[in-house]
């Protein structure tokens, strides 16, 4: 149990933020996995998820920068300080370059400019690591994971907080009963161009990815708009969705 977040793969393997062990790793048939780069502040490689890593930006397939809710070096450190405290590192010059984030996610590269989502406001910024400034683009005013870019247009997962989680009861209450979706921003302007809702059928979205082309496959079959697709091991069915609501 790894509790992976950003994967990327490229032509000699995968790259993965190990949250539970706070590092970027790399894997092969060998081990089960291989530690590449650790966070300044991180002593040990122990399964105690001390600062929650989760994102990772990657510049010509080799990771660039890396996200973490926070710095602590003890088992759920992070959990304390979690939508104030979160940080960017620089993976190359182990360094941390910005901090006091409200739980950063998915940080991107957009071209040369790098791009992360506070999630715990709901905001697309934009970092200069080199002068440690950051500009707000645009905001989902929700729970927001996710970054994908097409055509100058932002791609932003949100999602419903679980009502559950001791951790999430610390988000703004407005932020965290928002319905789970896909927000469409412009980046020039940060302007909301569209906006979809998976109803009762998605409760939470980690990430985000755009898919361009003439032909796409999408969820769902023809006579199915009402009922949701079930399996496990040993069987499936279709599970009617209650109050009429449809998933695409």
């Amino acid at each position: 149990h790894l509790d992976l977040h950003d994967i990327h793969l490229h032509d000699k393997g995968v790259f993965a933020i190990n949250t539970q062990f706070n590092c970027i790793a790399s894997f092969s048939i060998e081990h089960h996995f291989t530690p590449r780069w650790v966070p300044p502040f991180i002593d040990a490689i122990v399964p105690e998820d001390r600062c929650h890593l989760n994102g990772m930006a990657v510049k010509d397939h080799f990771p660039a920068y890396v996200t973490a809710l926070g710095r602590g070096n003890e088992k759920g450190s992070w959990r304390d300080g979690i939508t104030t405290d979160g940080v960017l590192m620089d993976v190359a010059q182990n360094t941390v370059v910005f901090s006091d984030l409200a739980m950063p996610h998915s940080p991107r590269f957009i071209g040369d400019e790098l791009y992360l989502i506070e999630s715990a406001k709901g905001d697309l910024v934009k970092i200069d690591p080199a002068t440690a400034t950051k500009t707000v683009v645009g905001s989902t005013a929700a729970f927001s994971r996710g970054l994908a870019h097409f055509n100058g247009i932002a791609a932003i997962g949100r999602s419903k907080a679980r009502e559950t989680s001791k951790t999430f009861q610390k988000l703004p209450e407005e932020l965290r009963r928002k319905p789970a979706g896909v927000d469409l921003l412009d980046l020039s302007s940060g302007h909301l161009l569209g906006r979809l809702h998976f109803g009762n059928v998605v409760d939470e979205i980690y990430d985000v990815q755009a898919i361009t082309g003439p032909t796409v496959g999408m969820y769902g079959m023809a006579g199915t708009d009402f009922y949701e697709p079930i399996t496990t091991p040993d069987f499936s069915f279709w599970l009617k969705v209650e109050n009429g609501l449809k998933p695409k």
